[in-house]
């Protein structure tokens, strides 16, 4: 299972998934698509959960910047970031982090992207809840 950095935020559902992607916008990153498993479950298998959506970001930039160091790094791409309602009010975003996931390259320059990525995905989490520290 992959490493998540992690925060809980007290605002509406859809209002994190608003702020997430206007944090996400102010460090290079684009929402390419996402996924509303809530309805996917209902519709799917007929479950009901708590809203949970999951967002795939890119920084168009930073994968090119990849893909110039391991072309097969697409795999790895794009940064899932997971918005899910918890208990009451609080709604958690995970975010998977770039370092781990792709600790099986051994090339360092790839590595220093990930590193880049994961500081710029940390400041994002900062911005959103600056009274919290990132963890994995």
């Amino acid at each position: 299972m992959a490493d998540y950095m992690t925060r809980e935020i007290a605002m509406p559902f859809d209002g994190v998934i608003d702020a997430v992607s206007d944090a996400l916008a102010t460090k290079g990153f684009e929402i390419i698509a996402s996924i509303d498993v809530q309805a996917l479950m209902k519709n799917r298998v007929g479950a009901v959960i708590k809203p949970h959506t999951v967002l795939f970001a890119c920084n168009p930039h930073l994968v090119w910047r990849a893909l110039q160091i391991e072309g097969k790094v697409g795999p790895l791409l794009p940064i899932n970031v997971i918005v899910r309602e918890k208990q009451g009010e609080y709604i958690e975003i995970a975010i998977a982090d770039p370092v781990s996931n792709e600790c099986d390259i051994d090339d360092i320059r790839l590595r220093n992207v990930a590193t880049g990525v994961r500081r710029l995905l940390e400041e994002v989490l900062n911005q959103l809840c600056p009274e919290e520290t990132p963890h994995t």
